[in-house]
């Protein structure tokens, strides 16, 4: 699909994929804007992500995580912990000079296609709202968005639950017998922590 420069582009989403698409379109001379309901870029990296844990540390080495067009500083091949990733995608947005293109607290209220253009409500952290009109969309929210719990697995199980998502710190089970269950990851990463 070839979008033409004239078009307006909505990117909802800034995490590392909402970036990627806002810097793309800028480059190639299209108007497009990105919104993110958190007030920091990053996604689940972001400072202020409820979803991911201090101690993580990305699966993926650095020379992998990083853009193509915007190699990591350090050479040194490393596992990026979630600040340091972070940190990274602030200094790509920073480099390619695309900051003024991303909206913070800033939500989706409602979005409708008509005629093929996207009419959308934004609503921001002070409930202020606004529609503006868009040739496309770009939904880059992430795919980890929603967590899943086995339920039956867990039937009759009475201590607490927390999925990895709502994990934070060790201090949360602190004092506790924990059983984590899972091999994936993310569990790997709460054995380490907890």
């Amino acid at each position: 699909m070839t979008i033409p420069r004239t078009a307006t582009v909505l990117v909802v989403g800034a995490g590392p994929s909402g970036l990627a698409a806002v810097k793309e379109m800028k480059e190639a001379g299209i108007d497009a804007i990105a919104v993110d309901s958190r007030p920091d870029i990053g996604g689940v990296f972001s400072s202020s992500s409820n979803v991911t844990y201090e101690d993580l540390y990305l699966t993926t080495t650095n020379m992998f995580m990083a853009f193509s067009d915007f190699p990591p500083q350090d050479q040194t091949v490393k596992y990026w912990t979630k600040h340091e990733y972070f940190k990274y995608l602030e200094c790509y947005v920073d480099y390619f000079g695309f900051a003024s293109s991303i909206h913070l607290e800033t939500t989706v209220a409602s979005a409708k296609l008509v005629d093929n253009i996207w009419h959308v409500v934004f609503k921001t952290k002070d409930g202020t709202t606004e529609e503006r009109s868009f040739d496309y969309m770009v939904v880059a929210t992430g795919a980890n968005h929603t967590p899943h719990l086995p339920s039956q697995t867990l039937q009759g199980f009475k201590g607490e639950i927390l999925h990895s998502h709502q994990y934070h710190s060790p201090e949360q089970v602190k004092g506790k017998k924990v059983l984590v269950i899972g091999i994936g990851e993310s569990s790997a990463d709460v054995v380490k922590s907890a």
